[in-house]
């Protein structure tokens, strides 16, 4: 990719068409990326809905019981601002998440080649993390920094960055 980006730099259109064809070439896409987080929608729909409905089966929902240093797995950040103010343990618990999301972010967004295509969106994606964590019930915010951390682990690991 560098090497077409260095030969290609003054004429944008052949760049285009020069790395589609090695991704045709290489049988992939610059869209391959997503797939991962495409992939991970299902689950984090159910984790949603486990912790936003009252009663499972008929039965009550012992999920909500639970809790994160004592803030109940199905709560939102706009509600325990609501209810216990601004300045309260519980707010507490969110804004460590969020701290926590940001540095991930932040990471996943340093670990992208300056020359990627479309580099500017890719910067910006892993912050979308923390936007929907801070607006979604405390167990959604959980998976989210498990699932992240996990993958920008995941990516440091297997493509470490060349020295």
């Amino acid at each position: 990719m560098e090497k077409l980006r260095k030969r290609w730099q003054k004429d944008p259109e052949r760049l285009m068409r020069e790395v589609n064809a090695l991704y045709a070439a290489e049988g992939t896409s610059q869209f391959a990326g997503f797939l991962p987080g495409f992939a991970q929608t299902p689950f984090f729909m159910v984790t949603y809905r486990l912790f936003t409905t009252a009663t499972i089966a008929g039965h009550p929902n012992l999920l909500l019981a639970q809790g994160l240093l004592g803030v109940p797995l199905g709560e939102h950040l706009g509600a325990v601002v609501a209810g216990a103010g601004l300045f309260s343990p519980p707010v507490v618990v969110f804004a460590v998440l969020l701290a926590l999301l940001t540095a991930v972010a932040v990471i996943a967004a340093r670990r992208i080649e300056p020359t990627a295509p479309m580099r500017r969106l890719q910067v910006l994606l892993p912050f979308w993390t923390v936007l929907a964590a801070a607006f979604l019930p405390l167990a959604a915010g959980v998976y989210l920094l498990v699932s992240t951390a996990w993958a920008t682990t995941e990516r440091a690991v297997l493509h470490p960055r060349p020295a």
